[in-house]
Formats: C-alpha cells, structure tokens, sequence
C-alpha cells in the first residue's frame, strides 16, 4: 500500500526529539517495508525481537510514535480458550470486565495479564493497509488474520493458533439464504466443528464409532444449527482432557463423510467447517499457550505510558484484574518530628531530595511511581525480586544522602484489580493476602553504625494503605 511520505516525514521528525538516531531509523525503514499483517495490531515484543532491539525501549518507542500520530493503540481483548481477539478499543474505559466469546462459546474475565493486550496499527494517514477497512477484506482475512491473535499457539505441534486452523479448514464460505453447501471428509477420528462463525452457532460431529460412508444434513436456522430436523442437544464427548459437554452429535466414525449444509435462515451466514485431530481439544479453556503478546499489566506498569497516556483508565465501575502484581511502599520514620528538629524548609528540602532518590532506585528496577502522598511513595513492580532490590537500594540511598533520614519499605505481591475512582486510576489489592501483605524492608542502626536489612511480616496501618470506613472490607486502595 502506498505511503504518505510527507506525513511520515513530519512525525518522524516529532518523534526524533524522543528516541535514538537507530531506534528511529529501524522504524523508518520498517514502516515502509514491512507487511499490511505486519502493521496491523503489531506488538513491541516482537518488534524487539526482530530488531535486535531491548523490549523496554521497544515499547517506548511505541508509546511515543503514537503520540506522534504514526500508530493507534488499541486494547484488545482476547479469548484465552481460541485467541479470538473478540473486541479492540482505542481506550482503556470501554474495555468490559468480562465478555462471551462467540468463536469458542467461552466466558472470559478481563483480566490485564492474559487476557487484556494491547497492540499498535499504523495511522491510516501514515500509510494505507487493507485492514483499516474490515468490510474490504475476504473472509479467509477477516477470520484468521483479523479475529485471531498472533501471540495463541496450540498445544499441539506449537504453531500459530491462526495458521493451524486456517491448515485444518474444511470449508470457509458465504452462504446465501436458501443456498447449500456440501463438503466430503475422511476424518479417521477427532471431530469436526461446524460453525455460522457470526453467532454462538455451532455443532461438533463426534467421530467415535465406525460407519459406512453416509450422508450428515444439517440446517443454519434463524435460532441456531439443526440436524434432520432436531435442535442440537449437548452431549458428553470424550477429549484427552476428560469428558466435556457440547453440542455435538455421536456416530460418525472413520468413514467417508459427506456433510451437508443449507441456510435456511434469512440472512447471509458464514459457514466455517474445521477437521480437529483427536489430541486438539475445542472449546477447553487454556487450550493455547501464549507467546510474548504485549500485556495491559505490562504497559500500565511503564512509566512513559504514565508520562503520555494519562487519561487512560477503567470506565467509571469496572473492575479489571490483574491476578499478579507486586507494590511498594515507603514513609519516612519520625518525618513529624525531622520537621520540628530542623525546620519546615530544611526539611521540605530534604524530603524532596530523598524523592528524587527512590525515584532512581524504583526506576533503575523496572519500577514505575504510582502515586506519591505526603513524604510516601507507592510503586509497583511486574517482578517481586525488583521490587526487593529496590528497597534494599534505597535504604542505602537514603542514608548516604542524609545520615538523619530513615526510611520504612514495605512490599506486598498478590491479586488486585484496577479501578477508576474520582477520575483517579487506581489499584486496590485483595486483603486475603493481608499476611504477606508487608514484608517490611527495615533499615537499623548496627553497632558499626551501618543498615541491617531484613524481611519481616507486619501489616501496613490503615492512614498508608488509604482504607476508609465506607469501603469493603476485603479490598483496600493502594
């Protein structure tokens, strides 16, 4: 597709002020060579990978050629049982805390380390692919290259989850209102899906018993799929992973099958027909294995995101989760009392020095500061063992800057979700996890005058972890 140099030109000479001479010239380049697939919904990660190129700096880079105007970000949420990348929103506040898959029949909850991903599409005005028009594309396209996510692998073989359905397709067509299709198969065993992939409509044929070559009729009615006559009941099919319900229909064992199909409905459908070996498992949540996608936990927990993107937030009254995450907590020991022994300038002075300080420390362990109140910081961390660094860091720190200043650090790992509260982004953390809720990093005066660190239990006091009386009493703000 063609490019808009003149664009490209001038956002790439915004987007100089911001990233390296390489950084913008492995872009530039790719911008312009690489694939319509390519460009849409790419991920960093990959980019990263491709280009010799740190994942850190990679989405950096990212975030601000979109605020550059070359990309679109997009959140996606995506099926974790199929891959479907069911929905894409521009913004995190439309994103739902839940959502039906209808290629795989399967309930998701939004959760922002698995399920929630986030993607970039080049800007249309940058360059032209054929995916910023859905309604262009072929049904081939629309199906494998635009619902499903290249991050999916199946358990079986470790390939794309797109390409492998799109080699195990039987059958992928419009059918017209009235118009029929027939397709042969010699499935030994497995089974074969049959979907009007638009809608939850789907029956599985069962190969379980051996027949002689016959005939299998089915009917895409206005309320779903039909065989002879008879709605689709849900029964047991045995998978290597146990006995599962679904619609399905027994009796069709290694044979030449002919399976036809007429829409009887009133509207064009497409019908999709997919030969499953008997190892792959439709419909079981966790039946794919996940390769690098990019994260919502992963970006919200970037500081240049932060930096750029702060109007990104839940919509007011959802709660997203994220089943994995580790904070951090500091305040200064007797700050009251430092600021009655040497005065309020001094003091101010001081306290905000030592913000400088645990800024560094946070960063340089791939934290990000989330908020700060009075002289304490909360940050969080994707990995606990950056969050211990980081403490341990800067106890020293601080004491090295002033010999009077002593800080307390506490860290906490477990679930939490993410919340919009006052137009305020916020985490609030599961008080199930209140005994390890803080491994207190605490720095004291040895003999040698120099810091002992150790990790104890304790409990954050309800002014730090800003719990108030009219919140649930399971949850807490942090």
């Amino acid at each position: 597709m063609p490019i808009n140099q003149t664009e490209l030109d001038v956002r790439l000479s915004s987007l100089s002020e911001s990233v390296g001479d390489v950084e913008l010239a492995v872009l530039r380049e790719w911008i312009g060579d690489a694939s319509d697939t390519d460009l849409f919904r790419a991920n960093p990660l990959t980019f990263a990978q491709q280009h010799d190129i740190d994942e850190d700096a990679a989405l950096d880079l990212f975030l601000y050629a979109t605020e550059c105007g070359l990309f679109r970000m997009e959140w996606n949420i995506t099926c974790v049982s199929c891959g479907n990348v069911f929905k894409s929103f521009r913004h995190l506040d439309k994103v739902e805390s839940s959502f039906h898959c209808t290629l795989c029949d399967m309930e998701n909850t939004s959760r922002l380390d698995d399920v929630v991903h986030v993607s970039f599409t080049v800007e249309p005005l940058v360059r032209s692919i054929v995916f910023h028009d859905p309604d262009g594309l072929t049904l081939e396209q629309l199906l494998f290259d635009f619902h499903y996510s290249r991050s999916g692998r199946t358990k079986v073989g470790n390939t794309e989850s797109a390409d492998f359905l799109r080699d195990s397709t039987l059958f992928l067509q419009y059918l017209a209102p009235g118009e029929s299709c027939s397709v042969e198969s010699s499935l030994d065993d497995g089974s074969i899906l049959v979907r009007d992939w638009t809608t939850s409509f789907a029956l599985f044929v069962a190969m379980d018993a051996p027949k002689e070559e016959l005939t299998f009729e089915l009917a895409i009615k206005e309320d779903g799929l039909s065989h002879n006559g008879i709605g689709t009941a849900r029964v047991p099919l045995e998978t290597p992973v146990g006995t599962i319900d679904l619609p399905a229909v027994h009796g069709m064992g290694p044979a030449d099958v002919t399976i036809v199909v007429r829409n009887e409905s009133n509207e064009r459908r497409p019908l999709w027909m997919v030969g499953y070996p008997p190892t792959f498992v439709p419909n079981v949540v966790s039946r794919l294995e996940w390769s690098g996608p990019l994260t919502a936990r992963r970006v919200l927990n970037s500081q240049t995101f932060r930096k750029l993107f702060r109007h990104e937030a839940p919509g007011e009254g959802e709660r997203l989760s994220v089943t994995d995450l580790t904070y951090l907590f500091t305040d200064i020991k007797d700050s009251t009392q430092m600021y009655d022994e040497i005065g309020d300038l001094t003091a101010y002075n001081v306290v905000r020095s030592h913000f400088d300080v645990l800024a560094r420390c946070i960063a340089e362990h791939k934290g990000v500061i989330v908020k700060t109140v009075g002289d304490a910081v909360m940050a969080t961390f994707l990995e606990p063992a950056h969050a211990v660094s980081a403490a341990l860091e800067m106890v020293d720190a601080v004491r090295e800057l002033a010999p009077e200043l002593e800080i307390k650090v506490g860290v906490h790992r477990g679930h939490s979700i993410a919340v919009t509260l006052n137009e305020r982004r916020l985490f609030r953390a599961k008080r199930q996890h209140r005994r390890s809720n803080s491994a207190s990093c605490r720095s004291q005066r040895g003999p040698d005058n120099r810091g002992r660190h150790g990790i104890g239990r304790g409990r954050l006091s309800p002014r730090r972890c800003g719990r108030r009386s009219d919140r649930s009493r399971d949850e807490r703000d942090c």
